[in-house]
């Protein structure tokens, strides 16, 4: 197997772009998520224990992809277990595994939510963020993902959501915006 990371050259543009999206997502939180005293409550926090699934098609970095995830709610306090893969055919693809906490607001029938996180990422990678190069086999390593979602829910068990995610690591990054289906359990 080869290691991608002897080949990867990193641009300028690269390390920018995913800067300027890591700043982004931090000054989003930021303004969504204003933290009072305490720290610990939003005056717009959804209330009650929601558990719910999603799923969803979009575009990522790499291409086409799907992304899947469990979420469990209580108040303003998200816990998401997400799975994300970068091609339609798996042995073609790119995926993560993650675990991520984040914190919910709900502004009508919406709720605006942001998570960071950690997880497993591996697959097939390419020399290059856009999918350019050969693909190869990438080693399985830790990621560090975040993500953000406006979910539209007009009813109280069903919603759909724009959902934006990353995955920042050392070889291969990933992102994308994937247009997802919501179905609350319970």
């Amino acid at each position: 197997m080869k290691h991608l990371n002897s080949k990867i050259k990193v641009s300028t543009g690269t390390i920018t772009w995913l800067v300027g999206s890591l700043y982004g997502l931090i000054i989003m939180a930021g303004l969504l998520f204003p933290n009072p005293v305490n720290g610990q409550t939003l005056s717009a926090s959804p209330s009650g224990f929601d558990f719910g699934v999603y799923t969803g098609a979009g575009i990522t970095t790499l291409g086409p992809g799907i992304t899947a995830g469990i979420t469990a709610r209580n108040s303003g306090h998200q816990f998401i277990l997400r799975g994300i893969s970068t091609d339609m055919e798996p042995a073609g693809e790119t995926w993560e595994i993650a675990g991520l906490y984040g914190r919910v607001i709900a502004v009508r029938s919406f709720q605006v939510s942001a998570g960071v996180g950690v997880g497993v990422i591996g697959g097939k990678g390419y020399p290059k963020l856009f999918a350019t190069g050969n693909r190869e086999d990438i080693d399985t390593m830790i990621g560090f993902p975040v993500e953000g979602r406006v979910t539209w829910k007009p009813v109280r068990h069903a919603g759909l959501g724009l959902h934006s995610f990353a995955n920042v690591n050392t070889v291969q990054p990933i992102g994308g915006v994937a247009l997802t289906l919501h179905v609350n359990l319970w």
